[in-house]
């Protein structure tokens, strides 16, 4: 071409459904991303960028969805520094903007849906910018509107993402569904962004949450799935309102919720009366709890009419992690000297250190080459130094303990963690020379609950 010849402006994209596209809907499911958790530690500040880096490559390389959801608890705090928003952004940029075609079509009207957007449209509908992956996400309770504003506006703004299922009032709460069509299938998604679990029983105590049900299609039924963040289940005991029970939202006319907010994976459907629960789990470890620590997870959700099944596929950037219970009454009880003690508990933290290169074995090269810290792996040595018998055995320092292991572990100060048995009953027949019955007697059980 000459110098002086123009090249021809590109086409506008219009946004269609070919007349033979798929009716497959696809998408990848998410919740719990936490990015910008722990950002200032030399070591463990990529972590959460680089996990959330994989769910985006695997959404638009490997599965080529149409669209990713995403459940709450983006960033880890409502306030994020400028690093983590400017380091969000870019990961964004990078993978949602482009030129791939979007195979469905977007039914529902803008200004009840996206209120805060500049344009009160989803971005894939912008005039001005192209995007390849939409996005669609709710707030958690991380990342909470503080004076009516989510960080998650500023992604919004810049048309990185769709953000809806803000709750501006409780007084009277409609949600109003983003209505989706790709060939035969419909799909209608709400988002319910997190609020004070007292005051959202209240709201379904009397009865003012109010789900909008799309208007029928011929020949047709609505997929409706709803992306939730609460906490699942009511906590406290019996009078709590600290979390929301399952059947609660029996009524509101779900197929599928996505359950955000509780960090276990539990990527198998569950049913309550009419509708099923999904609970994607959190992508970063963010505490050493038993729940935290099954294996992360994203999920592909394919919706075809009212068909859907969801599989979950392991991470691979996850950092190792290492548990182990001690109770040296039990296993080393001849050890009773200071010294006797360290020299089983570093035995103990060797072993485990054996377990954590085997899991650095299993992770990809080529998230090694460029996340080289991820091969240092969080380890928690939860010890009972007490004797039911007898006196308790020396406890070693435990910064002093931790030290040793520096260059080895993200979480020297946190290897070592003194445990107290926790007293549970048990109940013991009296013998045959007592008065008979039975008798309840207190029990140490390991309380390893972080």
């Amino acid at each position: 071409m000459s110098a002086t010849s123009r090249a021809e402006p590109a086409p506008e994209r219009v946004q269609t459904t070919p007349p033979a596209a798929s009716s497959v809907f696809k998408f990848l499911v998410s919740s719990d991303n936490h990015l910008g958790f722990q950002e200032r530690d030399s070591r463990r500040g990529d972590d959460s960028f680089t996990t959330f880096e994989e769910c985006l490559r695997a959404a638009l390389i490997e599965h080529q969805v149409d669209a990713i959801l995403l459940a709450g608890d983006f960033f880890h705090d409502n306030k994020p520094s400028l690093g983590c928003l400017a380091r969000t952004s870019s990961l964004l940029r990078t993978y949602v903007l482009g030129n791939k075609p979007i195979n469905f079509t977007f039914l529902s009207d803008g200004k009840k849906n996206f209120p805060t957007h500049p344009l009160s449209l989803p971005n894939f509908k912008d005039p001005n910018i192209n995007v390849a992956l939409p996005i669609f996400m709710i707030h958690g309770n991380h990342d909470d509107p503080v004076g009516g504003t989510s960080p998650i506006d500023i992604l919004a703004t810049a048309g990185l993402v769709n953000y809806f299922g803000h709750t501006p009032s409780l007084d009277d709460i409609v949600v109003e569904p983003v209505l989706l069509k790709k060939g035969d299938t419909y799909v209608a998604l709400y988002g319910f962004g997190n609020v004070r679990d007292d005051r959202l029983h209240r709201c379904f105590r009397m009865k003012k949450l109010h789900f909008v049900h799309p208007k029928p299609v011929e020949g047709r039924s609505w997929f409706k799935i709803l992306l939730f963040h609460q906490n699942r289940g009511v906590r406290g005991g019996n009078g709590s309102k600290n979390g929301i029970y399952e059947t609660m939202l029996s009524d509101c006319g779900m197929d599928l919720v996505i359950w955000g907010n509780e960090h276990e994976q539990q990527m198998n459907p569950v049913s309550f009366q009419g509708f099923k629960v999904v609970q994607p789990g959190s992508t970063i470890l963010t505490s050493l709890s038993d729940n935290e620590c099954n294996p992360k997870q994203y999920g592909i959700l394919e919706v075809v009419g009212t068909s859907f099944r969801i599989t979950g596929f392991p991470l691979k950037s996850i950092r190792p992690v290492v548990r182990r219970t001690v109770e040296l009454w039990r296993e080393n009880p001849g050890g009773r000297t200071l010294d006797a003690v360290e020299d089983f508990l570093r035995h103990v933290v060797e072993d485990m250190i054996e377990e954590a290169e085997e899991q650095v074995s299993r992770i990809p090269d080529d998230i090694l080459k460029f996340h080289p810290n991820i091969k240092f792996p969080i380890m928690r040595l939860s010890v009972d130094f007490t004797d039911p018998e007898s006196a308790n055995f020396p406890q070693p320092n435990v910064n002093r303990f931790g030290q040793q292991y520096m260059e080895v572990v993200v979480n020297p100060s946190e290897l070592l963690r003194p445990v107290k048995p926790k007293q549970t009953a048990r109940v013991v027949t009296v013998g045959a020379n007592g008065a008979g019955g039975s008798a309840v007697v207190p029990v140490p059980r390991l309380n390893t609950s972080d």
